[in-house]
């Protein structure tokens, strides 16, 4: 039986920007070949069905303007699952990230955002100026890191607009650089560059700080601070990691079993202390959601279902170490010292 798809497609914040969809950019694979202006078709997220409401600012039922309003969300594969009857708002300017076991439909409900992923049922509404990044940098390595910045941007490639979004980042100096030659941190920012030059009201982050050294992660989620504090576009950040969620988000979600099972609002004042007892405190209620430790009884946000915390999760939580304070022991464990290992000779 073939599945109905219903997907209205529509711009939050203003009329629609002309040219290609930044989720779909076309490749030009001739580098320092010119550049000819043309007419960039258009992606299947850039039209609106006929049936969908007419261009204009969406609101929640407050009356609160979005850069996201999805309802009854719905996405299987095959007999599989992974988002059923999602529903979720982002308002305009919110900073905010979805945490979830691996598996659990994060980066499926982003691409469909994204519009990477149209095989659904239910109502999408996202702001048409939209950008994505991603874990890994997805450099052309045949354009200078200038060209892959503006790349998808319709008309001839603006150098000096390319520049400017990498002086954001603190990469001017390497605009006509090979990707190559580029360190993971830089492939990143330079990332970060290609997504704010389009201005876009709604960033999709899936993961953009996962391949990153420890040092270099904490550079990059501040400078992403920074410039959503200077823009001040909607953000979505997919993550494992609780801290990191907490240290940059307005409202943290949890995402289990295909919908947004738990909501929080984060008030902590900027920038974050991961020692202030109101943070501990968060933490230890997102980590029991996640199944590693006990959520608070009662601590269901206005999107829960259910209205009960997951008490386990079958892979791993990445970003989180385990503690005695966050893992109960089982009463029903054999706590007997086991028998001393053998040396086996060969």
């Amino acid at each position: 039986m073939a599945t109905s798809i219903q997907r209205s497609v529509t711009t939050l914040l203003g009329p629609d920007v002309p040219g290609a969809s930044p989720a779909h950019p076309p490749v030009d694979t001739a580098d320092e070949q010119p550049d000819h202006a043309g007419t960039p078709g258009t992606s299947e997220g850039d039209r609106t069905p006929a049936n969908a409401p007419a261009a204009a600012t969406v609101t929640a039922p407050e009356g609160t303007p979005l850069a996201v309003g999805v309802r009854n969300l719905r996405r299987a594969f095959g007999a599989n699952i992974v988002i059923n009857d999602l529903d979720l708002d982002v308002p305009v300017g919110q900073f905010v990230a979805l945490l979830g076991a691996s598996g659990c439909g994060k980066s499926t409900l982003l691409r469909i955002l994204a519009d990477l992923d149209t095989e659904i049922s239910g109502q999408v509404r996202v702001a048409s100026r939209r950008a994505v990044a991603f874990q890994a940098p997805r450099l052309l390595p045949w354009k200078r890191v200038w060209r892959n910045v503006v790349l998808g941007l319709p008309g001839r490639p603006d150098k000096a607009r390319a520049v400017a979004a990498l002086e954001e980042v603190g990469l001017a100096r390497r605009a006509d650089a090979w990707p190559r030659t580029l360190s993971g941190g830089e492939a990143q920012r330079a990332s970060l560059a290609r997504a704010l030059v389009r201005d876009p009201e709604l960033m999709l982050l899936d993961e953009p700080f996962g391949a990153l050294d420890a040092l270099t992660r904490i550079r990059v989620q501040g400078l992403v601070e920074q410039l959503w504090q200077r823009h001040n576009p909607a953000i979505l950040l997919v993550t494992h990691d609780v801290e990191e969620a907490l240290l940059l988000a307005d409202r943290v979600l949890v995402m289990k079993d295909g919908v947004i099972a738990h909501s929080a609002d984060i008030t902590l004042a900027r920038p974050r202390n991961v020692s202030d007892p109101q943070f501990v405190a968060l933490r230890a209620e997102l980590l029991g959601w996640l199944g590693v430790g006990h959520a608070p009884s009662g601590a269901a946000g206005p999107e829960a279902a259910g209205g009960q915390p997951a008490q386990d999760v079958d892979h791993p939580v990445q970003g989180v170490e385990r503690t005695a304070q966050t893992v109960e022991p089982d009463p029903a464990a054999d706590t007997r010292e086991p028998p001393p290992r053998r040396k086996i000779l060969s």
